[in-house]
């Protein structure tokens, strides 16, 4: 019988059906069938995907751009009015290759504090992210817990620390602003609408950014994206 079995010119299916037991081969259709074809996800361009990121993109560039400059101007000039020893150049720092700095006009009046408002811009820009996220998304707040289950003080120490870095961020402006614009410290009316305005714009630009990077997740969710 199972001689008979293996010299047999039928298919393996066929071979099988007859016995009355499904073989290995008719388990399923072959990858060519249309079924197949048909469940597998199309190949091709995401243009709705591809546009999305160049939103983002384009987005992040324009307006962290030109953040970059406000910070690089206004607060700076605050953490030099707040902490004198800031005006430090850099090229006098005793670290290699930083001296060079001095050689050209570009560079040779950056200080210390133009550093510290770099860093600042980030650190702002990933404190209002993280707000952001933990006031309008509870998947992020779910994925953060996941982490421990006793995550409560670590919260408030994020949330802290955030709003602390975005309240001493506003401060700058505001003491920069006043002395570089009306030059003097003592209280302006004005001043502390610019400084609203400018908090203003930063909760715009972040939420924006917020927007259109889970927008571009969530089209990448779908399962259509030809990964490049």
């Amino acid at each position: 019988m199972a001689t008979s079995v293996l010299q047999s010119s039928l298919p393996v299916s066929a071979v099988a059906s007859a016995g009355g037991k499904p073989a290995i081969g008719s388990l399923g259709p072959p990858p060519d069938s249309p079924k197949v074809v048909a469940a597998m996800p199309k190949r091709g361009v995401h243009w709705e995907y591809w546009r999305a990121v160049a939103a983002q993109v384009a987005w992040t560039l324009v307006t962290k751009s030109s953040l970059l400059v406000v910070y690089f101007v206004f607060i700076s000039e605050g953490i030099r009015r707040v902490a004198p020893e800031m005006t430090t150049k850099l090229h006098k720092l005793p670290i290699p290759f930083v001296v060079h700095l001095e050689d050209y006009e570009s560079t040779h009046e950056l200080d210390v504090a133009h550093v510290a408002a770099v860093l600042l811009l980030i650190l702002s820009f990933a404190s209002w992210s993280f707000l952001l996220r933990w006031v309008l998304s509870d998947e992020f707040k779910a994925k953060f817990r996941k982490w421990n289950r006793n995550m409560a003080w670590v919260e408030r120490i994020l949330i802290v620390g955030a709003s602390l870095i975005i309240v001493g961020d506003m401060g700058l402006f505001y003491e920069s602003f006043n002395q570089s614009v009306f030059g003097n410290s003592a209280f302006s009316a004005k001043s502390l609408v610019a400084t609203l305005v400018y908090g203003v714009i930063l909760v715009v630009v972040n939420f924006v950014s917020l927007y259109l990077s889970q927008s571009t997740r969530e089209i990448a969710s779908q399962g259509n994206v030809v990964n490049p």
